[in-house]
């Protein structure tokens, strides 16, 4: 046998071998898939193993299942009751908001919400405030006062209209008061009315003065004019009785 012969051979051999190891591993080492119950000394088939937990899982499931249903149940009808009231909600915001109606309110007796019989907040009519407590119009909705505040800003743009024009005529009347650099207003005109009639007063004041000086000093011309005479009659008298002569006073 020659060389290469021989060496195929020990490669037989061991290639023998490995196949015989492998073979007896997977004897030793196998898993039984079969459905086989476990007997004393050998388990039970993995498919046995796996049905049992199939049907444990099962069980376990179905009572998940039931307490999932009896605790969404209760949810599912508390979800269709907010449903309905999200519903009666929306249609009470757009009454609110969208028409120009009488709206209600939400009646509350001693700090509690009343509920109607379908367990809804029971509604009834609404006021706005006033300042006379006798009178209480209904409280309208948005659109109402929408409009209303409409017509107070057409009616605020004409009074400040109205305001644009007195407050010109008032600069204007400012400037005439007050006047410019070329023309006196009517306060430097009044100060100087003022100072006048003042002037007027002081000169008045002295012409009485004057006056009053005339008139005393009249006085005392007429009350020597009146000795003089006196004076003048005491010498006619004195010149008839002394020397008998008889000359009138024409004097004056």
């Amino acid at each position: 046998m020659t060389f290469i012969g021989k060496l195929f051979v020990m490669f037989n051999l061991v290639l023998s071998l490995m196949m015989a190891a492998a073979a007896f591993g997977l004897y030793a080492t196998g898993v039984d898939w079969s459905n086989n119950k476990g007997k004393p000394g050998q388990p039970a088939g993995k498919r046995a193993v796996l049905e049992e937990e199939i049907k444990q899982l099962q069980q376990s499931l179905y009572l998940a299942e039931s307490n999932h249903r009896a605790a969404t149940s209760p949810l599912f009808k508390r979800e269709e009751t907010h449903r309905s009231d999200r519903d009666w909600y929306a249609k009470q915001l757009r009454k609110l908001n969208e028409t120009d109606l009488a709206v209600e309110q939400v009646a509350v007796v001693k700090g509690v919400v009343s509920l109607d019989k379908d367990g809804k907040p029971l509604l009834v009519a609404a006021g706005e405030a006033a300042d006379d407590p006798n009178a209480n119009p209904p409280l309208m909705g948005r659109r109402f006062y929408e409009g209303k505040m409409g017509k107070l800003r057409i009616d605020l743009k004409e009074v400040q209209k109205e305001l644009g024009t007195l407050t010109a005529k008032a600069t204007e009347l400012t400037k005439i008061k007050i006047g410019e650099a070329d023309q006196k207003g009517l306060n430097q005109r009044l100060e100087d009315e003022r100072f006048k009639r003042l002037g007027i007063t002081d000169e008045l004041g002295i012409t009485k003065a004057l006056q009053e000086n005339i008139r005393i000093e009249a006085d005392l011309s007429l009350n020597r004019v009146q000795e003089l005479d006196d004076r003048i009659q005491e010498l006619v008298r004195y010149l008839k009785r002394r020397h008998n002569v008889d000359e009138p006073s024409k004097w004056r």
